[in-house]
């Protein structure tokens, strides 16, 4: 093997062994709706315009699957709404009451659904063993066709937050997303004397978009959520490395087995002991996995101060800017 692929071998099994710890934080919505948590859900606006799709033949299958015109506007739009009411009542920080009770009102407006139906033929071909002149030679032999329609579904939506008395727009947002829907809709198998057709789609009416449609409108929740309400951030922050420090190993040891207080508590020795920045440092990122913050900065603040290694002061700056993200998120959930 190359030097260059072991190098990054190893490099690869190094970052994905060291010792990482949960961290779980609030963050603010982007739009500070704290006055105005009593919302009402308005019917979901769909005036979106939408036109008639000629029939779909398959000429050689001879059969053809009817589109016509779109139905399914009230579909949408009560599953829309349904979504949105789902979404707000999910994030505990609005409570959902009438429009004649509310500080504020929301809406959702569907700008476009487009549909494009395309009929497909695909032909299926095998492998085939041939003697030409004595000698045995590798064909590919068409043997049949499938036939299916493939749907191109883009949708666009829009959302308005207005304040119920004066209508002022407090917030707003909008989205686009597309989805593929294939279905296969018959085959057909070529014969010695001629060729069999097997129906896969009875009906003669082209699939329903409803599936996508959904999936598209239960995409944009969690996006509409962080617009509008603080909402819980985890992920995983790396411990520092220590080399050649067997104290710090077990401690490291303790964090991947989640001993957070008992990792906390030998980092912080080793810190105070030997002065060793990064043990500090690690000790302060353990105390903001056990959510006490305010310990997690007096901590860190004292390590870093005059310190010059570049990723203490990297784990300090971090570590301000989440605690300042939390406090403005509790600030935004308490009303204050």
């Amino acid at each position: 093997m190359p030097l260059a692929l072991v190098l990054c071998a190893l490099l690869c099994l190094a970052v994905s062994c060291q010792s990482a710890v949960k961290v779980r934080h609030l963050v603010p919505a982007r739009v500070d709706l704290s006055a105005y948590r009593d919302i009402a859900v308005l019917p979901t606006d769909t005036g979106f315009s939408w036109r008639s799709h000629p029939d779909i033949y398959f000429d050689d299958l001879d059969r053809y699957l009817s589109s016509g015109t779109y139905e399914g506007r009230g579909s949408v739009g009560e599953y829309a709404t349904i979504r949105l009411q789902e979404t707000l009542s999910g994030t505990g920080y609005f409570r959902l009451v009438s429009p004649s009770d509310a500080k504020a009102t929301i809406q959702l407006h569907i700008d476009y659904l487009r549909i494009d139906e395309t009929p497909r033929v695909r032909s299926i071909v095998e492998d085939r063993t041939v003697m030409v002149d004595g000698q045995s030679k590798h064909v590919k032999v068409e043997v049949g066709s499938e036939y299916s329609i493939e749907q191109d579904v883009s949708l666009g939506v829009s959302w308005v937050v207005r304040d119920r008395q004066s209508g002022r727009t407090l917030a707003t947002d909008s989205y686009s997303a597309s989805r593929r829907n294939t279905t296969l809709v018959g085959r057909r198998t070529y014969l010695a004397d001629g060729y069999t057709d097997t129906r896969l789609w009875s009906s003669f009416r082209a699939p329903s978009v409803m599936g996508p449609v959904r999936s598209m409108i239960d995409s944009f929740q969690g996006r509409i959520a962080l617009v509008l309400a603080p909402s819980w951030r985890t992920e995983r922050v790396p411990l520092l490395a220590i080399k050649d420090h067997q104290g710090a190993k077990n401690a490291a040891k303790m964090a991947d087995k989640g001993l957070l207080e008992e990792a906390y508590q030998t980092y912080l020795e080793i810190w105070k002991e030997e002065g060793n920045e990064r043990a500090g440092a690690n000790a302060a990122l353990l105390r903001e996995a056990q959510g006490k913050l305010d310990e997690a900065l007096s901590l860190i603040g004292q390590v870093a101060a005059g310190t010059g290694d570049k990723e203490v002061r990297k784990l300090q700056e971090r570590l301000t800017s989440y605690a300042a993200s939390h406090r403005e998120a509790l600030r935004q959930w308490e009303g204050t």
